[in-house]
């Protein structure tokens, strides 16, 4: 129920009750956490939240994202859901936040099985890219800065 009223409230752009029902279907008592309810619970916060990141509502979106990345520890769940974290942390020009979320990601590569499919490590590798080139434009543009700063001196003219 809530999951579908959550949806109608999306599409008439009431994202904030949409999040409210969200979050109560996420908070609903542990009781009732059979495999087919946590399944529901997945699906309906990451429809919702994925919506509310594609319709540029990064805050309602990362406040989804941040409840939902512990209804299951397993990586293959995680791993998306701190992809979208790190997305959303650089959106808001949160770069630390987004390498962090980042990390988060690369420092559990291992838990991957010899079973795990190509999504997964490939998923790895693209929260490393990010996660470095965010460190790489920090670096670039703390040199950037220094070079601002040095004095400018006239070149002495070329002699005849």
């Amino acid at each position: 129920m809530r999951y579908l009223l959550s949806l109608s409230l999306k599409e008439l752009g009431r994202n904030a009750e949409a999040l409210a029902q969200v979050m109560e279907l996420l908070q609903t008592a542990v009781k009732r956490d059979s495999d087919v309810w946590k399944s529901w619970r997945q699906r309906t916060g990451n429809e919702i939240a994925n919506r509310l990141y594609l319709d540029g509502d990064f805050s309602r979106a990362l406040e989804l994202y941040l409840n939902l990345v512990g209804l299951d520890t397993s990586p293959e769940w995680q791993f998306p859901v701190w992809y979208q974290i790190g997305l959303i942390h650089e959106r808001l020009l949160s770069p630390q936040q987004a390498v962090a979320a980042y990390q988060n990601i690369v420092a559990r590569e291992g838990e991957l099985g010899s079973d795990a499919g190509p999504s997964a490590r490939t998923l790895v590798d693209m929260a490393r890219w990010r996660r470095d080139f965010i460190q790489w434009k920090f670096e670039a543009e703390k040199s950037k800065v220094m070079l601002q700063q040095l004095p400018v001196t006239d070149p002495k003219p070329a002699a005849p």
